[in-house]
């Protein structure tokens, strides 16, 4: 059953790195709309690394905008976006999300580099990502579930 703190997404205090952190859930809709933005920021990127190699002028004209009209949308997008949320850099963005509220210096409070070396290894890290999607409630550290459904079988 739902509960005030839940509804009013009232921050829980959990662990990270030894330090004690507000942690606060992430709406669904602000997780994979980020995570579209994050793929869709890396298609351009590489499509802009890419046209920089084509001569000036119709040839270029015309590359990008073949390019950006093959952008990936509609189910492709959202299996990317799926991806990205289960990859290291996906896991750390809904961390930062969950964190930025309370704390809106934590990524230069952080060390940022040993999170990304521990990952979604870490029962901390793990248990807060849980916590900011809302596939569970905080629980005693070190207990932490995988904090994403395993993905589904890949079809031919």
């Amino acid at each position: 059953m739902t509960d005030f703190n839940e509804v009013a997404n009232v921050p829980v205090e959990m662990t990270l790195l030894g330090r004690k952190v507000k942690v606060r859930r992430v709406p669904l809709m602000t997780i994979i709309g980020r995570a579209e933005a994050a793929v869709l920021a890396t298609r351009m990127a590489r499509i802009r690394e890419m046209a920089a190699t084509v001569p000036a002028g119709h040839d270029r004209n015309e590359f990008l905008a073949i390019a950006v009209n093959e952008l990936p949308s509609g189910e492709q997008l959202s299996d990317m976006a799926e991806s990205h949320l289960r990859s290291i850099s996906g896991i750390v963005a809904v961390l930062l999300d969950s964190l930025r509220t309370d704390q809106p210096d934590i990524e230069k409070e952080l060390d940022m580099n040993e999170v990304l070396k521990i990952g979604e290894k870490s029962p901390d890290v793990a248990a807060i990502v849980a916590f900011a999607i809302g596939k569970q409630k905080p629980q005693a550290q070190g207990a932490a579930a995988d904090p994403l459904p395993p993905a589904p079988p890949a079809q031919r």
